[in-house]
């Protein structure tokens, strides 16, 4: 038996960070961190099955994004095929020093990416 409670996030948003790309009215995340339910509430666009290829195809993303110092960002999935690279304005001068790379890589991966600088505060 578990002895422990599990963390459960909702994500329900139509605009701002929760941007609803699906048809569902809500995605709901149970696990064992809430913080991590809330983190994979918000980066699969609604509608979509939680797999384990798409969390790497995330992964993957935020890893390189580390890898070049950013800090303050989220890569939201909006479908198979597109992303959402949502970055802090405090990154837009490494944005603009990097953006080629960063194009280049998420590129490859995604055939459509939007970059948001800013819509990290």
């Amino acid at each position: 038996k578990r002895k422990k409670p599990l963390g459960i996030c909702t994500s329900s948003g139509k605009i701002g960070h929760s941007i609803s790309f699906g048809e569902a009215d809500s995605v709901t995340v149970i696990g064992k961190s809430a913080a991590l339910c809330d983190g994979l509430a918000t980066r699969i666009a609604k509608g979509m099955e939680i797999t384990k290829e798409r969390l790497l195809k995330i992964e993957e993303a935020e890893m390189f994004l580390f890898s070049l110092g950013f800090s303050d960002f989220r890569v939201r999935l909006c479908d198979d095929v597109s992303a959402r690279l949502e970055l802090n304005i405090k990154d837009a001068e490494l944005f603009s020093k990097e953006k080629e790379r960063v194009s280049k890589k998420l590129g490859q991966m995604f055939s459509s990416v939007i970059f948001d600088l800013g819509a990290r505060k």
